[in-house]
């Protein structure tokens, strides 16, 4: 609700992303090089897929004329579609999963900048809206699977079914349609 909605922004810091490392580059050619546009990356990874959080460990997010600024990949292969539209770190902030399912990365800088709460703020604010939690974590986890959804559909000859391997890509799509996807956090017992 509107109570909870005042709460985080209270609670929202502003978030610097570290810069890009430059390393001592020793001739003027090789520095010319590197700096370059077709040497310097295009965007910065926040999170990487099945890691932890380390310097990211809550939610981050963006005014939402930034929401462009995030780009999500999963098994190194970008997706149109966005988890959660100028949101990074939710499904570990939430508890949905210990390690990041995606690799988050950052195309530019937001024109107004990034805002981040920690997982620890963001329990203590759950713990006084057990509503609010639900609401999240439903609205995350579905958004996840979604995302998983539509990127497997989308690139379904990228995915290695080992008991399916030689059979057509027409079959792996058939069969990719009828998954049902789940996200467990690593401690888990699965039944």
């Amino acid at each position: 609700g509107d109570e909870f909605r005042n709460e985080l922004r209270l609670n929202l810091r502003p978030f610097h992303v570290k810069p890009i490392v430059s390393h001592e580059i020793k001739t003027e050619y090789a520095r010319e090089m590197f700096e370059s546009s077709l040497m310097r990356p295009r965007a910065r990874v926040l999170l990487t897929q099945g890691k932890a959080p380390q310097d990211l460990n809550g939610l981050l997010l963006v005014h939402p004329d930034d929401f462009h600024v995030f780009e999500t990949v999963y098994n190194n292969v970008a997706h149109d579609d966005e988890v959660l539209p100028g949101v990074a770190g939710q499904e570990v902030a939430l508890q949905i999963t210990s390690h990041s399912p995606f690799t988050v990365r950052c195309r530019e800088e937001p024109q107004h900048g990034f805002f981040f709460i920690s997982t620890d703020m963001l329990d203590l604010l759950l713990d006084r809206h057990r509503a609010e939690r639900s609401k999240l974590k439903h609205t995350a986890y579905h958004a996840a699977t979604e995302f998983l959804r539509s990127w497997l559909m989308k690139h379904h000859s990228k995915v290695y079914v080992k008991l399916f391997v030689n059979l057509d890509d027409d079959f792996k799509y058939a069969l990719l349609n009828q998954v049902q996807i789940q996200f467990f956090k690593a401690e888990d017992l699965i039944c």
